[in-house]
């Protein structure tokens, strides 16, 4: 008898600690951190990483194969346009010339008789022709070698400098194999990589700006074209010119953050904290939290990125109202429905909640 009324009495106790845990789970919620939504921006601001290239930037090659005599320009040495950079080794080329040279002046001479004679009427038609063809024929020979040996020359397109050698004197090269890299001198460009989302609003672009190192303030850019083609990151390059009041000009290599600014009445944005947003497992949509009316349940809505900024805050371009209050820390650990407890804003004059 007693042992059934001590099995009641911690069944009960049990049962009173299963409800009381239940109750202080239930009544678990969290704390977290909001923002209400502003109004709308009418001005949309892209940041993308750039990176400074001189406008021309190309690997010269020899049109033959042979033996590089001399290389006549090390790395760093500036050169004009038609300047000789490279010789290679001529003699080969001198050889097929000179031959080339000797049949053409044979043949001519002999064509010429045959013109002369058919314009007497000495010699028939088909001699003529047979004359006639075979000049052009060792003609186009001649013209050939004559080119190749030219060739031997590496010349540069412009003016420019030496970047990088490939080979030194002595080195055997295919045609078509890049003897050195040179670039243009004069001012650079600014390339970045806009996703396609951007690309279909390029008729809305309103200005390019840059942050240089030898400029307070942010530097204008002009576009000089959009590549109608993704690179293998599915982007799209942008070619941009720099507008330089003092001849200051940054150097190729540097890298920059580019600001894309368009305005237009049918774009709207709102900027928010980037720590709001949160994706899903197996899912690559973005969303934020939302507080309901009564501030206490939260519900998910998909949102629109159109920009990151490396100060904390994204754009969002469709998705958002103003008046909005979203969640911006601790998005990870809530689901949908949830209730949760709005933190206070800490006052300025109580830091540390110490009054």
């Amino acid at each position: 008898m007693r042992i059934s009324r001590l099995l009641l009495i911690i069944a009960a106790v049990a049962l009173c600690v299963s409800c009381s845990d239940k109750k202080e789970k239930q009544e678990v919620i969290p704390l977290v951190k909001t923002q209400v939504v502003g109004d709308a921006a009418s001005t949309l601001v892209h940041e993308f990483p750039g990176r400074v290239k001189a406008s021309k930037d190309v690997g010269v090659s020899f049109k033959v194969a042979g033996t590089i005599q001399k290389i006549l320009l090390k790395e760093g040495d500036s050169f004009r346009k038609g300047q000789v950079l490279a010789i290679m080794d001529p003699k080969d080329y001198q050889l097929q010339f000179n031959a080339a040279k000797a049949q053409y002046e044979q043949v001519k001479a002999q064509a010429n008789r045959v013109i002369n004679l058919y314009a007497d009427s000495v010699v028939s038609a088909d001699k003529y022709d047979q004359a006639r063809y075979g000049l052009e024929q060792v003609t186009a020979k001649y013209e050939f070698a004559k080119n190749q040996l030219e060739d031997c020359k590496l010349v540069a397109p412009f003016d420019g400098f030496v970047h990088k050698r490939y080979f030194e004197s002595g080195t055997n090269v295919a045609a078509g194999m890049p003897v050195m890299s040179i670039i243009s001198g004069g001012a650079p460009e600014v390339e970045i990589e806009i996703p396609a989302k951007v690309l279909d609003m390029k008729n809305n672009f309103a200005s390019f700006t840059a942050k240089f190192n030898y400029s307070e303030e942010p530097v204008a850019l002009r576009l000089i074209s959009i590549s109608p083609k993704a690179n293998s990151n599915q982007l799209y390059p942008i070619r941009l010119s720099i507008d330089s009041k003092d001849g200051k000009y940054p150097t190729p290599g540097m890298n920059t953050m580019v600001k894309v600014n368009f305005k237009s009445a049918d774009f709207e944005q709102y900027s928010i904290p980037s720590t709001a947003l949160f994706s899903e497992a197996g899912d690559d949509r973005t969303y934020v939290w939302l507080i309901s009316a009564d501030n206490v349940v939260i519900r998910k809505r998909e949102v629109i990125v159109s920009a990151l900024h490396t100060n904390g805050t994204a754009d969002i371009s469709l998705g958002l109202e103003s008046g909005n209050v979203v969640i911006t820390a601790g998005v990870h650990q809530l689901h949908e429905g949830q209730k949760v407890q709005v933190l206070k804003e800490t006052s300025p004059t109580n830091v540390g909640s110490l009054l």
